[in-house]
């Protein structure tokens, strides 16, 4: 497997060759690494939507999705509801609950932290929130406080495209910093060894 190396940009770090059809096979990597430690990948996951659905329900919020958005949803549609939170990596969000959540929880306790270019892709604890802005890059920032916050001041968070943290999350399972723990019902649970993680995917809660 081939992934691309990672380099900082004045927005934040991001992937060689970062692009929506990259994304893509970003994705079906993930999906293979998944499956090779032995996650239940179509048990944990839900089919994922036409790009109509994702318009459509975006427009409902008065949001344009981005492509990669659309990928990523066509992709999975996020987690089945009513399972374990320790099956998951990340509380991903399908595109329902991302849009329930848009205009209340995502707003935290402060207004003035809710920007409302951003899209909620993974719950707390350790959320994640992408940009919807048509004028800006496709930017990524990890959640990792009590409220929404995604327009504070600075970029400690930040990355560049969801092909960033896609290929940190393929490089976490192949260097054992995430591991699935099979048990005997099909299922398991992941340990996470984040001390080993390098220090830029610390800094951004997206790993």
């Amino acid at each position: 497997m081939s992934l691309p190396q990672t380099y900082r940009t004045e927005l934040g770090f991001t992937v060689d060759g970062a692009s929506p059809a990259l994304l893509r096979n970003l994705l079906d990597d993930f999906a293979t690494a998944l499956v090779r430690v032995g996650v239940p990948v179509d048990t944990l996951f839900r089919p994922g939507r036409p790009e109509a659905e994702v318009c459509a329900e975006c427009a409902g919020q008065g949001l344009v999705p981005t492509e990669e958005l659309i990928i990523w949803w066509g992709w999975r549609d996020g987690v089945t509801q009513g399972l374990p939170a320790e099956y998951f990596p990340r509380d991903f969000l399908s595109l329902e609950r991302s849009m329930q959540n848009y205009d209340d929880e995502d707003k935290g306790l402060d207004v003035a932290l809710w920007n409302p270019s951003w899209v909620r892709l993974a719950g707390h604890p350790r959320g994640i929130a992408v940009l919807t802005d048509p004028a800006m890059p496709p930017l990524v920032r990890g959640v990792h406080k009590g409220g929404f916050g995604t327009n504070d001041v600075g970029t400690t968070s930040q990355v560049v495209s969801l092909c960033t943290p896609v290929t940190w999350w393929i490089l976490a399972i192949a260097n054992g910093w995430w591991r699935w723990i099979p048990a005997a019902d099909g299922f398991g649970h992941w340990e996470y060894a984040r001390d080993s993680l390098p220090l830029e995917w610390q800094f951004t809660s997206l790993v």
